[in-house]
């Protein structure tokens, strides 16, 4: 029952959270479970930035898993609130943060930032330039409101068990999934 009640209580005015956390995904990446982390010890993490260490607030996070065709885990939602005062300067910093990853990462399309925009929605990341190579294929970010930031990671898996077999083929997969998550959003807005 408490669990319950914890949930409830970090469900934001406008059910911004409640759209994330109630996404399924789609054939590409269907929804498989999500952990509620709570508060971390401290209200706050610490990230790397071009300028050096930087804190973010963090005061409560989600973590969603979306899994393939073949059952492996392929797509990570992770979700931070941040403090009210904190969320403007936790958005610059976090995106600084990306431009240190890009800078600090092989095999990657771009040396800035990509935006995909969908609706009211700007995904922010960086994309590998090849499938299979590395972790992931593709980290990004995205600010939904309501103090919310939203992690989005899509992780590589060995070819013969990924529904994506090129890179133009895990973005086409992408871009759907950003589309539809926009839509799920646009209901709470």
């Amino acid at each position: 029952m408490v669990v319950g009640f914890i949930f409830c209580s970090f469900i934001t005015s406008k059910g911004v959270l409640n759209c994330i956390t109630s996404y399924k995904g789609n054939s590409s990446f269907s929804f498989y479970r999500t952990d509620h982390n709570g508060a971390y010890s401290k209200p706050y993490r610490i990230v790397k930035t071009t300028t050096g260490d930087e804190k973010i607030t963090v005061i409560d996070s989600y973590n969603l898993f979306y899994q393939n065709s073949f059952k492996l885990n392929t797509a990570k939602v992770k979700i931070e609130k941040s403090t009210d005062d904190g969320y403007s300067v936790d958005k610059e910093i976090v995106l600084d943060n990306l431009k240190f990853m890009i800078a600090n990462t092989k095999h990657i399309s771009s040396n800035k930032i990509e935006e995909v925009n969908y609706g009211n929605s700007t995904f922010y990341g960086m994309t590998k330039n090849d499938i299979n190579v590395g972790t992931f294929a593709g980290n990004y970010v995205l600010f939904p409101g309501e103090n919310l930031v939203c992690y989005i990671n899509f992780l590589n898996v060995k070819k013969d068990s990924s529904d994506a077999k090129t890179i133009e083929d895990f973005i086409v997969k992408r871009n759907q999934f950003f589309k539809e998550l926009d839509a799920s959003l646009k209901k709470c807005k």
